[in-house]
C-alpha cells in the first residue's frame, strides 16, 4: 500500500464531505474538479487504476472538530477481473459443450430419442452459458467511470442471473415439456428412423445398431464432461482451502465468484443428465418400454429447471449487495474496535462491488486527544489490518467521528 501526501496521479476524485452536503465530483475529460477548487489529474484508462480506494485525513487545513472534513482517496490499484483459473474453467466448459452438443443433436437425428434431444438442449444451453459468462468477464474489467465510479465488477452477476433464468430455465422447460409429450405419444423406440425437430421430419440411416451409437456418444459426452467438471471443481477447492469453508454448502451460498460456481453447477447436472440418458435409453432397449427414454427426458428438464431456480437465487444475493459472512465481519470489526485510538465503532458495513472484491465503510470515533496527523496514520494502519485478514477486502472508506 502506497501513502503519499503528493502522489495525486492516480486518484480518481477527491469529495468533499460536508455534514449536510456533498459536492459531488464533476467529470471533465481526464480531470475532475473537487470541492477544494483545485484539479486533480486522473487517468481512467490506467489498467491498474479502475475506482477509488481508501480515504484518510487530507492535512491540518480542514479540522476534523468542524462541520467540514476532505477525504483523499489513496493510491491502491484495483483489478475488477477473475482468477485465471476462473477464466480457463469457462472455456473448457465452452469447447467441450460445443463439441457435445454436436454430438448429442447427431444421436437424436439417428435415433429420434427424447432422451437424446433433451441433452441437446441441455448442451445448448451450456454452450450459451459460456458465451455469456465469458462476456460477463470482460464486461466487468470495464474501467470506472463518473456513472459507475465503482467500476463494473457487478456484471458478472448480472450474466450470471441471465444465464439461470434464460438458457437454464428454458432449456429445462424445453425438455421437459418435450418429455412430457412423448410420454402421452407412447414413447419413441431407439431404432433407425425419422426424428421430429422443430416440425421437421428427419430421416438418417444409421450403418450401425443406433442404440450402440447413443451409448458411445452419452459415453465420450461423460468424458469431455467429466473434465470440465474437474477444472470447475479444481477451482472451488481452492477458494474453499483459501476462505477456510467447511465444505461445497458453505461454498456454494458465499462464494462471490459466481462464473465458478456456475460452470461447476453446470457440470454437475450435465453429469447426471447423462447419467439419468443412459438409463432411460438402456431400459428401453432392455424391457421395449419406450416410457423409459421419454421419462429421462422428464428426469433431465426437471433437473436443469431446479439448478436454474438454485443459480438465481445465489445470484440475487451479489445482485443486491450482499455482504461478507458474519464470521468474517466479526474479525473486521474486532480489528477496528481493538486498534489504539479508537473509542467505539459507530457503524461497519460490507459489500461485495465484483468477484472478489469486497467494499467496506466504518464510521469510527477516535480519543478526542488525537490530533489529526494521528488519526490520519490511525486510519492507515486499520485499513492495512482490514487489507490483511481477508485479500477481498480491496476498498475501505473510514469516516472519523469525534
Amino acid at each position: 500500500m502506497l501513502h503519499s501526501e503528493g502522489v495525486v496521479s492516480t486518484v480518481l476524485q477527491s469529495v468533499v464531505f460536508t455534514e449536510r452536503k456533498r459536492e459531488p465530483p464533476v467529470w471533465n475529460g481526464s480531470n475532475v474538479s473537487c470541492g477544494g477548487g483545485k484539479r486533480l489529474t486522473s487517468d481512467f484508462r490506467s489498467p491498474n487504476i479502475t475506482a477509488n480506494l481508501l480515504t484518510r485525513l487530507s492535512d491540518d487545513n480542514n479540522p476534523i472538530h468542524g462541520k467540514t472534513r476532505r477525504l483523499e482517496p489513496l493510491a491502491y490499484p484495483i483489478f475488477y477481473k477473475m482468477a485465471a483459473g476462473s477464466t480457463g474453467v469457462v472455456i473448457a466448459a465452452l469447447i467441450a459443450n460445443a463439441g457435445i452438443t454436436i454430438l448429442k443433436f447427431g444421436g437424436f437425428l439417428l435415433t429420434g430419442s427424447p432422451a437424446m434431444l433433451a441433452e441437446t438442449y441441455h448442451s445448448i444451453s451450456d454452450t450459451g452459458n459460456q458465451v455469456l459468462l465469458l462476456v460477463g468477464i470482460r464486461a466487468s474489467k470495464e474501467h470506472a467511470t463518473r456513472s459507475h465510479p465503482f467500476g463494473h465488477g457487478k456484471s458478472q452477476f448480472f450474466y450470471a442471473f441471465l444465464v439461470s433464468v434464460l438458457l437454464f430455465g428454458a432449456a429445462g422447460w424445453k425438455s421437459l415439456t418435450h418429455g412430457i409429450s412423448e410420454l402421452r405419444a407412447g414413447g419413441h423406440e431407439i431404432e433407425a428412423g425419422p426424428a421430429q425437430f422443430l416440425g421437421i421430419t428427419i430421416d438418417l440411416q444409421a450403418p450401425v445398431d443406433p442404440f450402440y451409437v447413443v451409448v458411445a456418444i452419452l459415453f465420450g459426452a461423460a468424458a469431455f464432461e467429466t473434465y470440465a467438471f474437474s477444472k470447475a471443481n479444481a477451482e472451488l477447492q481452492r477458494q474453499m482451502e483459501v476462505y477456510d469453508w467447511s465444505g461445497y454448502r458453505q461454498a456454494f451460498s458465499q462464494t462471490s465468484d459466481i462464473t465458478t460456481l456456475t460452470a461447476f453447477t453446470e457440470d454437475a447436472v450435465a453429469l447426471l443428465g447423462l447419467l439419468a440418458a443412459l438409463v432411460g435409453i438402456a431400459a428401453t432397449r432392455i424391457t421395449g418400454n419406450p416410457a423409459y427414454d421419454a421419462a429421462a427426458a422428464v428426469v433431465i428438464g426437471f433437473l436443469l429447471m431446479v439448478f436454474a431456480v438454485a443459480l438465481a437465487i445465489e445470484n440475487k444475493r451479489l445482485i443486491i449487495g450482499e455482504s461478507l459472512s458474519a464470521d468474517v465481519e466479526r474479525k473486521l470489526r474486532t480489528a477496528v474496535e481493538s486498534h489504539d485510538g479508537v473509542v467505539n465503532l459507530d457503524d461497519f458495513r460490507t459489500m461485495f462491488i465484483g468477484t472478489g472484491t469486497v467494499l467496506v465503510t466504518a464510521d469510527v470515533s477516535f480519543d478526542p486527544k488525537l490530533v489529526t496527523g494521528d488519526i490520519d496514520e490511525d486510519i492507515k494502519q486499520i485499513e492495512q489490518a482490514l487489507i490483511g485478514i481477508d485479500s477481498r477486502v480491496k476498498l475501505v472508506y473510514i469516516e472519523p467521528e469525534l
